[in-house]
């Protein structure tokens, strides 16, 4: 009598296993997949560029992007970038609407004075790069 049970549960768990998990599987929203959507506002968003750190929500609030906002997936978020050069090293978070790609805040606020995209791309594949 004791194995019946076991076994109806056994099965319950392969059924559910046999199901799609749509969840697990979604992919972090990018801002290249949305560029056309309304994930990143406009370039000249008002309000600081950064801040040098989060003290209340509201500080987070200030400087967050919401992908899919007003839906169960909405995802408000704020990019930060680490400087390794600065004495001590020193965080940056971002003004995420304004600035959509942790590049763009390093160029456009004057972090990363060296042009071009070999420079951009040493940065992010060394491993003494200044930026994390």
């Amino acid at each position: 009598m004791l194995l019946r049970p076991a076994l109806l549960a056994g099965l319950s768990l392969l059924a559910f296993a046999a199901f799609d998990a749509p969840a697990q599987l979604a992919r972090k929203p990018s801002f290249y997949d949305r560029q056309a959507g309304t994930a990143a506002a406009p370039h000249g968003t008002p309000g600081v560029a950064e801040l040098p750190a989060l003290a209340s929500r509201a500080d987070f609030d200030r400087l967050a992007r919401v992908y899919d906002a007003g839906t169960p997936l909405e995802l408000p978020h704020v990019l930060f970038v680490i400087d390794r050069r600065a004495t001590p090293p020193r965080m940056h978070f971002v003004n995420t609407p304004r600035y959509a790609l942790h590049e763009r805040f390093v160029r456009e606020t004057g972090l990363l004075r060296e042009a071009g995209r070999a420079a951009l791309n040493r940065n992010y594949r060394a491993p003494d790069r200044r930026f994390v």
